[in-house]
């Protein structure tokens, strides 16, 4: 089973224009008297005006959030991106793209609405920085940009994107403080299987005093841990793919094996072995930490933010 690669409360603001916000208030220019005597016809000939401008066409939205726009092209091409980044891989329908999409869109407005809230920046230098970095991972400038076409990024859309995420991360040091060199982990085995009923034969067996490894080399279809005995090694929070596998193994205690956990891979049985309440951080450990700890934190801000959306999530 493979890992995953790595505030304060925002008011929710309703925009009111000025002029309806004097209508609501009852400051609107009091209506005119009318005179007992008619007023004369006027002798002057009146100033021809100007043909007024049509209104400019609204650009097509996508979404708001807290009162800013989302572009309907912003949310085209993340969405053209999305779909090529899974082309190949095996999904099931419906086509998760247009709601994660979207999500990513919403998502980016949160953590730059809050990191201006909290005067927080990032300079063109440290843009530039990951950028050099990209480049030379991805193999030099001209791969680099065959990169960039083949995901769908222009060379601003990328640069935007980096700046979201250098703000990402120093808003969760400005929120939780710098990310953590020590943290609670355990270390967890488990056997996957397609079915309830297997799972339950499978438990019925650990009662009767079945070898926890040996039953898994035999069941699991977890092809990543079968050989080794379903074992997940050390697992900090947000590593695992499957979370509910994840949150049953930090909720048992060492040597306990849990009850039947599903999840969408199927059907878990979960045992830890060792629990370690400040266990060194690998790299990879550290930047699924960050990820769970900016996820947790966006999902508040999502359930706090007033969010509109405009596209169908099924689209």
């Amino acid at each position: 089973m493979p890992g995953r690669s790595p505030g304060s409360v925002r008011e929710v603001i309703a925009l009111i224009g000025g002029c309806a916000l004097l209508w609501l208030a009852g400051c609107r220019p009091a209506p005119v008297t009318p005179t007992p005597t008619p007023t004369p016809p006027p002798t002057t000939t009146p100033v021809p005006t100007a043909t007024p401008r049509p209104s400019p066409t609204p650009e097509p939205l996508a979404a708001r959030v807290n009162g800013q726009p989302i572009r309907l092209a912003d949310y085209q091409a993340e969405l053209a991106r999305c779909r090529a980044a899974i082309q190949g891989a095996e999904t099931s329908p419906p086509d998760p793209c247009p709601a994660q999409a979207l999500q990513t869109l919403v998502d980016r407005a949160l953590i730059l609405q809050a990191s201006q809230e909290a005067g927080l920046t990032v300079s063109e230098a440290q843009v530039e920085a990951e950028v050099q970095a990209t480049i030379q991972a991805v193999g030099g400038e001209g791969r680099f940009a065959a990169w960039l076409e083949a995901n769908g990024w222009t060379s601003a859309t990328f640069r935007d994107a980096l700046r979201t995420e250098l703000l990402a991360q120093a808003l969760m040091e400005h929120i939780a403080g710098p990310s953590p060199s020590r943290a609670e982990q355990v270390h967890a085995r488990h056997i996957l299987v397609a079915t309830e009923a297997e799972a339950r034969d499978l438990l019925a067996s650990l009662a009767n005093g079945a070898d926890f490894a040996a039953l898994a080399q035999a069941h699991s279809l977890d092809v990543t841990t079968r050989a080794q005995g379903g074992d997940l090694g050390w697992v900090v929070r947000g590593q695992l793919l499957a979370t509910p596998v994840e949150e049953a193994a930090f909720a048992l205690p060492p040597g306990q094996i849990s009850a039947i956990v599903r999840s969408s891979l199927g059907y878990h049985i979960v045992q830890v072995l060792e629990r370690d309440p400040a266990r060194p951080l690998s790299p990879e450990q550290q930047a699924a930490l960050y990820r769970y700890r900016l996820e947790r934190w966006l999902a508040g801000q999502r359930i706090q933010a007033q969010i509109e959306r405009f596209v169908d999530n099924g689209s």
